[in-house]
């Protein structure tokens, strides 16, 4: 019994009971003033109420009705037309369901109810929903403005018609199943043949062993889109956590993911990193896969995704790495040390859980989270898959080298449901750029009206990788904005489209990127020069170095349509966040400083670097800091401070821990305080506390605080306090943090004693071939 029965018989229900009662309370009262009559008499009269009989009608020469006989009197015959509707409606109701249906035009029809599938359809469309009883009434439907229509039907021959379904423009078959969706889609195909003309059809496809090759299955689904629930969180997760931003400002070589699991989700996230993990600044991922049983994970992946083990990736390319664990035990000795050692062998850029169930992957995030705090390393977020969350995408994050991120969420954000036609229409222009190409032969097969959904897969995915192209190019999303709808802010985008070299940095990424997309879809080097798609042999999968200028042509025209195309959705819509030019700046200097010298110093600093700097007010501000007391901290706040008065929007500020505040603070202030008294030591770590105040404050402001532990895997602040060479080193590892990722470097060397400000100030020439701004 489905819930709309349910209430129809509690109201039937409570209206016999009302009648009942009310029934034989009037009729018992009539009785008693007319001398006439029993209960027996008053029951019998009381059931006439639901017929409507006469004697509900005031006689001449009776007594008046009381308001009880009245009242039985309405709710019997209510109860009545109510029973005779309801037994109308469960034997017509379906007829009449598929005849509104039937008369319905230009709607989307969903087979197989899912709350994704739901997601993934325009909310102010009219939507039919086929499916069965029990399935519809699971399924809700928030937010939606279009009407919605529920057809409690099994999918057959006879249902699978225009007669059933109307007249729709486009049908998505949505069950969580492949094979349940590629049966559906073929039955509605012969049902509706010869009539499906121009009608759109989307599948769900699961299984990506299937989706690489989907026109095998039927000519029929050759331009069906494919929608895949596991493929979009992967793609929501990959996009906010920017992994190839994050190791960048890391320090990192190379982006290094731990996958611990090896389902649908993180098999998707594996394929999703490997074809967007690529810059020109840094080498090749790894993945590193952490399950239980690594013969079990090996047999899906190769599967599932056979060529994510592609050895034409080279012995410099993308690597997969097992380790045999249960993730739940991660916390005991070997395991911890197994996951030390990996650590050790290769910094870890983050970490994904995505193991099973939601109390699973919970427990597993815990004990992860345990072994950073307890055990002090696994030093990065951890990603962790939860269908409670509210959104895909992963919640934004402040801790690069810690914490618990929850994604994977069951509700699409508009941004996502609203991007998927953008980036449809940026792989439009991709592809229509490379065709008005001299060398490009035009056919009727090659226009994209007339293409596959597989042959228009390559520039759908170059489209996705704009994301990758705008980090690489030097731009970060707004705050709380991971995608910012694709758009850029155009002063900073035109001049990286003028820049030859930054173009071809960006090309040499987009072929990194291309060729890794190649050969995750099976395809090998022509070592004979002929490219043939169906032994999947392509010439130009080959390293950027090896291409003539011509070849390198098809790649440019992919990152040139990228920044065109951010720059005209901004125009196009100017007043919403955008994209903007990154602008790191460092700061270093003495542990004790004038506050009123230093916000002047540093305020005057940023006003002659923005007036030499091209759109320089357009920017976004990025701030690097020791957050050690003194200059480190308060130059940071009055930087924050001036660039918010100056330009009217927050600015980010990256605190690299060397250790914990007050283990950093103790360290300065017996530093400072050498043969002072404790009570001026007392006051020197008050005014420390203060100014670390100054910088929690910069939150609440509206800025944005994020935090790196610079500590070395496993060492805790007593030990760092009591080992003075090992801070040492920890700090100089700050600085040069610091010098490799900011583009400028703002030093305070009027301490001539100041002995990390002079060395920074020397490493920053040295390294940047200029002089920091010194203060």
């Amino acid at each position: 019994m489905n819930g709309t029965s349910r209430i129809t018989l509690w109201f039937l229900a409570s209206c016999a009971i009302v009648t009942l009662c009310t029934g034989l309370i009037g009729w018992t009262k009539f009785y008693a003033v007319s001398g006439s009559g029993g209960f027996w008499d008053a029951l019998y009269l009381t059931l006439l109420a639901f017929t409507g009989d006469g004697s509900y009608v005031a006689r001449p020469g009776s007594p008046d009705l009381n308001g009880w006989i009245t009242t039985a009197r309405f709710t019997g015959l209510v109860t009545t037309f109510s029973a005779i509707a309801s037994l109308i409606f469960s034997v017509m109701g379906l007829h009449i369901l598929r005849e509104r249906a039937r008369r319905m035009k230009g709607h989307t029809v969903l087979i197989g109810a899912s709350r994704y599938a739901v997601d993934m359809v325009d909310a102010g469309r009219p939507l039919v929903v086929f499916d069965t009883a029990d399935r519809l009434e699971k399924l809700t439907f928030p937010k939606r403005a279009g009407s919605v229509l529920l057809i409690p039907d099994a999918m057959t021959g006879d249902t699978a018609t225009g007669a059933t379904l109307g007249a729709p423009d486009q049908v998505i078959f949505g069950d969580p199943d492949t094979a349940t969706n590629v049966e559906h889609a073929r039955t509605w195909l012969a049902g509706t043949a010869g009539r499906n003309a121009g009608i759109r059809l989307a599948l769900r496809i699961e299984d990506n062993s299937i989706a690489r090759d989907q026109h095998l299955l039927s000519p029929d689904f050759a331009k069906a889109t494919l929608i895949s629930r596991s493929d979009t969180v992967a793609r929501a997760l990959v996009t906010s956590m920017a992994p190839t931003a994050l190791a960048g400002l890391r320090g990192q070589a190379r982006v290094h993911v731990v996958l611990i699991g090896m389902g649908s989700t993180n098999l998707a996230i594996a394929e999703e990193l490997a074809l967007r993990c690529h810059s020109h600044r840094l080498t090749a991922l790894h993945l590193t896969i952490i399950d239980q049983d690594t013969d079990a994970a090996r047999t899906r992946l190769r599967r599932e995704r056979p060529d994510l083990e592609n050895p034409d990736f080279g012995d410099n390319g993308f690597r997969i790495g097992f380790v045999e664990m249960d993730a739940l035990e991660c916390c005991a000795a070997a395991q911890a040390e197994t996951i030390k050692q990996l650590e050790t062998e290769m910094p870890v850029t983050a970490v994904v859980v995505a193991a099973g169930s939601d109390a699973r992957n919970t427990a597993i995030a815990m004990r992860l989270r345990q072994l950073q705090v307890e055990q002090l390393c696994l030093k990065a977020p951890v990603f962790m898959r939860s269908d409670s969350q509210s959104s895909v995408a992963a919640a934004p994050f402040r801790d690069l080298t810690g914490g618990v991120v929850p994604f994977g969420g069951r509700t699409l954000d508009a941004e996502d449901h609203s991007m998927e036609a953008v980036y449809e229409a940026l792989a439009g222009d991709i592809h229509n750029r490379w065709r008005l190409s001299p060398d490009v032969e035009k056919t009727p097969e090659n226009d994209w009206q007339n293409m596959s959904t597989a042959a228009r897969r390559a520039s759908y995915r170059a489209a996705l990788s704009a994301v990758e192209i705008f980090y690489a190019a030097g731009f970060a999303p707004p705050a709380g904005e991971y995608l910012a709808g694709l758009r850029l802010e155009p002063g900073a985008a035109n001049n990286a489209l003028g820049d030859d070299a930054l173009i071809d940095d960006l090309s040499r990424t987009e072929h990194e990127r291309w060729n890794a997309e190649r050969r995750l879809e099976g395809f090998a080097r022509a070592s004979d020069g002929i490219r043939d798609n169906e032994k999947k042999r392509h010439p130009l999968l080959v390293p950027y170095d090896d291409l003539t200028p011509e070849q390198r042509e098809k790649d440019e025209i992919n990152v040139r349509a990228a920044l065109h195309t951010g720059i005209a959705r901004h125009e196009a819509d100017p007043e919403k966040p955008c994209w903007r030019q990154r602008l790191r700046i460092g700061v270093i200097g003495p542990l004790r400083v004038d506050t009123t010298e230093t916000r002047l110093a540093v305020t005057r600093t940023l006003d002659q670097l923005l007036t030499g700097m091209p759109y320089g007010d357009r920017r976004t501000l990025e701030i690097l800091t020791p957050n050690a007391p003194g200059f480190d901290r308060l130059a940071a706040v009055h930087l924050a401070q001036a660039w918010e008065k100056k330009t009217g929007r927050p600015a980010s500020v990256i605190l690299l821990d060397a250790a914990g505040v007050s283990t950093v603070d103790r360290i300065a202030a017996a530093h400072l305080g050498s043969g002072k008294e404790i009570h001026e030591i007392n006051d020197l770590l008050d005014s420390m506390r203060s100014e670390s105040k100054q910088i929690s404050g910069l939150h609440a402001s509206g800025h944005r605080l994020f935090h790196l532990d610079m500590r070395p895997p496993g060492w805790s602040d007593a030990e760092l306090e009591r080992d003075g060479a090992a801070y040492e080193t920890v700090i100089r590892g700050v600085q040069q943090l610091i010098i490799d990722v900011a583009d400028h470097l703002i030093v305070d060397t009027r301490d001539g004693t100041a002995k990390w400000s002079l060395e920074a100030s020397r490493t920053w020439e040295t390294t940047k071939g200029t002089p920091a701004r010194i203060v």
